[in-house]
């Protein structure tokens, strides 16, 4: 039976945990041909459409360290092997690398002539049904150990290449210079220039590029406190970079890193923080911008379901639409990477890819990129091919279908009272959280999904309730959350755990809720909670609550 429920509890989107609780994400991974022991190969990655590029900054074809670019087509499996015109010895050919339509950007930050390193770009387009480098991009006058190419952007006919050691405005204050296409010619395009950089910022080291805007990440950036790091952005709509704002850390914290990657999807920036320290020691947080018109706000900062000290996350981002995929190449010693996606106004975590066979030092995460499908993650240390040859784990578009169930909202940050959290419900008198989950499917026309609430001590009573928004309220010995949203709240009927401690509901969840409010219908979102009997919870209350699901209906 559902009913309605009467709730006064306030509705507040803020999502405090997310989990996937559907399939697996489809994923491939890629090995260069020729790879080889110290290649690094998946040190940066880029795609777009069925291309996919994988730096390899080690590759020794053509002189130890020189460096080689792959590109995969992976409609067709076929894989072809880049080196630029001059490849030298130690250039690092492959450092960064970026893909725009038919052209691709790639970074050779140690690279120069007449012994001299200052770093160059190179430029390939397809023409003809093959790569062809068409040009070499350079700073000017251009000094030894500039690191010009550290970072690459390509967006139509204008590109971005960062020299983070550039001292032209202090020793390792940093550059970055712009260059376009006219008539089919590359040419400079001036710099990107701030008159806050300062000595030892790092300004250049990631940069990104769209439509309308230009950001640049620099790390080490003083602002309120010290080497907290800064982003600048820049708008192009007037048909040339006009410096737009400088975005910082919501909580400057000291050495936090902000600005050591950046991506850009229309209005929207992400940038990474690998060393915020919020809760964790350099866990790492991504901040997320939005031009609203007027300006730059803040949107959100995000940071793993289970965040872990040392984790680098944030090392690494990459924007496409409404999705954020992030790398964080010290988690659990091999590295991993997330999805995070908004729902209801707040993003939360969706996927977190398991990779099969990786092992410690691997530093998947080191790179990643998001395409219109496809979705890269690079592990420069991985030894399938010797040791730190490196490979790339390819993510399969089925894999980005909007998700049928996730759980949220846990209790990481302990009880109400306070105490030990969980990463489930609140502790209860057995010492654990409660935890929602479903059994069969959501398919409005099987109707067979049934709600579950494990964890419970056997023989207590509870009941679920449903709500088309999310929320994160303390009530008894943990947290609604569930919210009325523009619908409502509404009750399922009491009913007690069986011996295994587990609570069930369903199935014919849908027909019971047709012809109210609260009807379950194809294409509708609802968010379900269970709450139940604890008489020996950590707050004292004998009531307790689960985590929260939000599902998905589908016809």
């Amino acid at each position: 039976m559902l009913c309605i429920l009467r709730s006064p509890f306030p509705c507040a989107l803020a999502i405090a945990f997310a989990l996937l609780l559907g399939t697996a994400q489809a994923q491939t991974e890629w090995n260069a041909s020729d790879g080889a022991p110290l290649d690094w190969f998946g040190y940066a990655v880029a795609t777009q459409g069925d291309w996919a590029v994988a730096g390899a900054p080690f590759e020794s074809e053509a002189g130890a360290r020189a460096g080689a670019v792959y590109v995969l087509d992976q409609a067709s499996g076929v894989e072809v092997k880049l080196l630029p015109s001059s490849s030298a010895p130690g250039g690092h050919f492959g450092s960064a690398v970026d893909l725009d339509g038919d052209t691709l950007v790639v970074g050779a930050p140690a690279d120069g002539l007449g012994g001299q390193a200052p770093g160059k770009a190179y430029v390939f387009e397809y023409l003809g049904g093959s790569w062809q480098q068409v040009a070499q991009l350079q700073g000017s006058p251009g000094a030894a150990g500039d690191g010009l190419g550290t970072s690459v952007a390509v967006h139509g006919d204008r590109i971005l290449v960062g020299a983070p050691w550039d001292a032209t405005a202090g020793i390792q204050a940093g550059a970055v210079w712009a260059f376009r296409r006219q008539a089919g010619v590359w040419i400079a395009d001036g710099q990107l220039a701030v008159n806050q950089t300062r000595p030892g910022d790092f300004y250049g080291y990631a940069v990104a590029l769209g439509e309308r805007w230009a950001c640049v990440g620099a790390y080490s950036a003083n602002s309120v406190v010290y080497n907290e790091g800064a982003a600048y952005l820049f708008d192009h709509s007037g048909g040339s970079y006009a410096f737009a704002a400088r975005v910082t850390e919501p909580s400057p914290m000291p050495n936090t890193n902000f600005g050591r990657s950046v991506s850009l999807a229309g209005d929207r920036l992400a940038v990474g923080a690998t060393h915020d320290s919020a809760g964790l020691q350099e866990s790492g947080r991504v901040t997320l911008f939005r031009f609203d018109g007027n300006a730059w706000t803040l949107e959100a900062s995000v940071q793993p379901n289970l965040p872990q000290a040392g984790n680098a996350f944030g090392f690494a981002v990459s924007l496409a639409g409404d999705r954020l995929l992030v790398g964080a190449p010290l988690t659990g010693g091999s590295g991993a990477a997330y999805l995070f996606e908004p729902i209801q106004g707040s993003w939360y975590e969706t996927r977190s890819p398991d990779f099969a066979g990786t092992q410690p030092g691997d530093f998947v995460g080191v790179s990643v990129a998001l395409g219109s499908g496809w979705g890269l993650v690079g592990a420069m240390r991985d030894a399938s091919l010797g040791w730190s040859a490196g490979a790339v784990q390819r993510l399969d578009p089925s894999g980005f279908e909007a998700p049928d169930a996730v759980s949220f909202c846990g209790c990481s940050q302990g009880p109400p009272c306070g105490g030990t959290g969980d990463p489930h419900g609140c502790p209860n008198g057995l010492g654990h959280g409660a935890v929602m989950g479903i059994e069969g499917s959501v398919s409005i026309g099987q109707d067979d999904l049934v709600l579950t609430m494990s964890g419970m001590a056997p023989g207590q009573f509870g009941f679920f309730w449903m709500g088309d928004g999310a929320s994160e309220v303390a009530l008894y010995n943990g947290y609604l959350c569930v919210s009325a949203g523009s619908i409502g709240i509404f009750r399922w009927s009491v009913s007690i755990a069986g011996s295994d401690g587990v609570l069930r509901t369903g199935p014919g969840l849908v027909a019971a809720s047709q012809g109210l409010p609260g009807a379950l219908l194809a294409g509708s979102s609802w968010s379900f909670q269970g709450i139940y009997r604890d008489p020996g919870g950590a707050c004292g209350t004998g009531i307790n609550l689960s985590d929260a699901i939000w599902v998905t209906w589908k016809p």
